[in-house]
């Protein structure tokens, strides 16, 4: 049976194969099994924990939705969620980004600025085919508890090349701990990010006799590096650290790729 449309509020519609309506979220598991393209009708606004896991559906969207559950696709068949997906997420009401991806997901980019990466969430914790991360509006808006990139937020995600991580106030231990091809880090704040410990870049480029990478910073900050103030990253506690490895190379986000 496939499941082509939800468009009931808090139901599911079969409109292909049979059976009808009445069938709730959290039931997706047991009682279909919903494959190929997924639209959620506009009154589902979450996705709740184990509901497509281990389906082979290859793509969602939901324009109402607002919280995905941890484990929801994980296991699945798609390759990429994007705003088109999800306009919703972290839009008008915050969003804890917790997701296990399946390694058929290479990309994930959402742009709400009350998305939080914040502490003790593992945001994307071994999402080992993840290779782009984009969220350039992160913490803009999250709320001053919810601004930071938590411990082993994209930790051993084994492909993971860039993250975009907004305008996060602060990054924890193991942040990117064990992404070995990570070398490219976008931070839009205006306002010098806390790196709370060195080891948040182990085992990626940027750590001692690494390949290199870039971080990119806005050209407020780019300005003050090496001039000793409190804007300059490479006086910073455990950015001097990292910075000492001689792998960084510093570049301003304006003129770049990413600027937006």
């Amino acid at each position: 049976m496939t499941l082509k449309e939800i468009l009931i509020a808090g139901k599911l519609t079969v409109s292909e194969g049979g059976g009808g309506g009445g069938i709730s979220l959290d039931d997706i598991a047991q009682n279909i099994e919903p494959s190929g393209d997924i639209v959620l009708g506009s009154g589902v606004t979450e996705i709740k924990d184990h509901a497509f896991q281990g389906k082979p559906i290859t793509s969602v969207k939901g324009a109402s939705v607002t919280k995905i559950g941890i484990h929801a696709l994980n296991d699945t068949q798609i390759t990429s969620i994007t705003d088109a997906d999800f306009p919703s997420l972290g839009v008008g009401t915050r969003y804890d980004l917790i997701l296990r991806l399946p390694t058929t997901c290479k990309s994930i980019k959402l742009s709400g600025g009350k998305i939080a990466l914040s502490s003790g969430s593992y945001a994307l914790r071994e999402c080992k085919g993840l290779v782009t991360a984009e969220f350039p509006n992160a913490a803009y808006d999250a709320g001053v508890s919810f601004n930071s990139l938590g411990t082993f937020a994209f930790y051993s995600c084994a492909e993971l090349t860039m993250a975009d991580c907004g305008y996060v106030q602060s990054i924890a231990a193991n942040a990117f701990g064990n992404c070995s091809k990570f070398g490219t880090l976008i931070l839009r704040s205006t306002t010098r990010v806390t790196l709370f410990h060195e080891n948040a870049f182990a085992g990626t480029k940027f750590k001692s006799g690494g390949a290199g990478g870039t971080i990119y910073i806005p050209k407020a900050l780019y300005d003050h590096l090496g001039d000793g103030s409190d804007m300059d990253y490479k006086a910073a506690a455990k950015w001097s650290i990292v910075d000492g490895y001689g792998t960084i190379t510093w570049a301003q986000i304006e003129g770049s790729p990413y600027e937006l």
